[in-house]
């Protein structure tokens, strides 16, 4: 119990941007849960998903680790529970450069015979190829993405930004 009391407490200041305090109680839940490595409900994954990122913004050394480990997490045969921890070790493992992890986590995405998912996988592969200043590939990744579901947020902005960046009017 007092594990699950200091995940909820990790993710509520992780939640609230105080890293700090959110890795503190990640490790101690770590710490209080010996089998913390095996897979969990979906809140446990969520708690585990917000320590990576906390730690991805503290530049701490172990969050490649944290990351890594989540992979367990994901079900190859259930994409569709784990769509958003799929979405966001693509992103983690891009800025672990671990491109090659990236690479295969978007692409799951693409794999998929869900719209949705779909569309998510070539939104996060965009945002990764802006950040590597590849507007043109980032581009096409918008444009499937709209093409499949065109209401995803934010996506008109990264699509006009992608134009903008290639001198390309809309």
């Amino acid at each position: 119990l007092n594990a699950l009391a200091h995940n909820l407490l990790g993710m509520i200041n992780g939640y609230q941007h105080n890293v700090e305090q959110a890795i503190t109680h990640f490790e101690q839940a770590i710490t209080l849960n010996s089998k913390w490595n095996e897979p969990k409900d979906k809140h446990h994954v969520e708690a585990k998903l917000i320590y990576a990122w906390m730690l991805t913004d503290a530049n701490d050394q172990k969050a490649y680790m944290v990351i890594d480990s989540l992979k367990k997490e994901v079900d190859q045969s259930a994409i569709l529970n784990h769509a958003f921890l799929i979405a966001n070790l693509a992103r983690l493992y891009y800025l672990h450069d671990d491109v090659e992890n990236s690479n295969r986590f978007c692409t799951i995405l693409f794999s998929t015979n869900e719209p949705h998912i779909k569309a998510l996988g070539h939104m996060v592969q965009g945002l990764i190829d802006l950040d590597q200043n590849l507007p043109d590939q980032s581009l096409y990744h918008f444009q499937q993405a709209i093409h499949i579901r065109p209401k995803f947020p934010y996506l008109e902005f990264y699509l006009g930004y992608s134009h903008y960046l290639l001198g390309l009017s809309l």
